[in-house]
């Protein structure tokens, strides 16, 4: 990149959610295109695990992360 562009900066945005509803978080994972072949039994065990992990947790710790690139000549 900085063949074309001498100046680039690369800034980090770690952030993190809590998830508290697995009936949400199960709604998402449904609606994902990865999980398009899934069959029932594979929607029911995730669920099962999320509510173990609910149990265990309180919450379902999700981290996730951004990154922005800024390039100028």
């Amino acid at each position: 990149m900085q063949e074309f562009f001498p100046h680039v900066e690369l800034s980090h945005y770690p952030d993190n959610l809590h998830v508290t509803d697995v009936s949400a978080m199960m709604a998402y994972i449904r609606s994902m295109a990865s999980t398009a072949e899934f069959q029932e039994d594979a929607f029911r065990l995730i669920e099962r695990e999320l509510k173990e992990t609910m149990k265990q947790n309180g919450d379902i710790f999700i981290e996730k992360a951004a990154v922005l690139f800024k390039a100028s000549k």
